[in-house]
């Protein structure tokens, strides 16, 4: 998969640790994040192919985030995949009715991982950048 640039925002340094990991072994260039505020700025300096962001962080959570980057209209493309481990459905309707592509419970494998990454990375193959998945 090799041409995916992700950003991975967690404020866990060990969650953040292995998901880069994780999605370097699948050939992703893996850009890291603390926070939603620490997030922007990194997507700023450079835009990801996707974006795997936590729920709960200080500074700005993933909801923020989420809304954050879908009311900027250069940034609506960017998938965005939720990694929490709140799987109760009003999280994941939340994070939805915001503009999230997606969704990871925590904990998560290489392949959920990698199926998410899949998407874009096929995506990306028809062209410009990849819609919302």
């Amino acid at each position: 998969m090799g041409g995916v640039t992700a950003l991975v925002v967690d404020d866990s340094l060990s969650v953040r640790t292995v998901q880069e990991r994780l999605l370097g072994d699948l050939g992703v260039e893996v850009m890291t994040a603390t926070d939603g505020l620490d997030a922007l700025e990194k997507i700023r300096e450079r835009e990801p192919d996707i974006i795997f962001t936590d729920l709960e962080m200080p500074r700005m959570n993933g909801y923020d985030l989420i809304s954050t980057v879908r009311s900027n209209p250069a940034w609506t493309a960017i998938p965005m995949v939720l990694v929490t481990s709140r799987a109760a459905q009003k999280h994941l309707d939340k994070a939805l009715e915001l503009g999230c592509s997606g969704f990871l419970i925590k904990p998560f494998t290489k392949d959920h991982l990698a199926a998410q990454t899949r998407q874009v990375h096929e995506l990306r193959g028809e062209g410009g950048r990849p819609p919302i998945i």
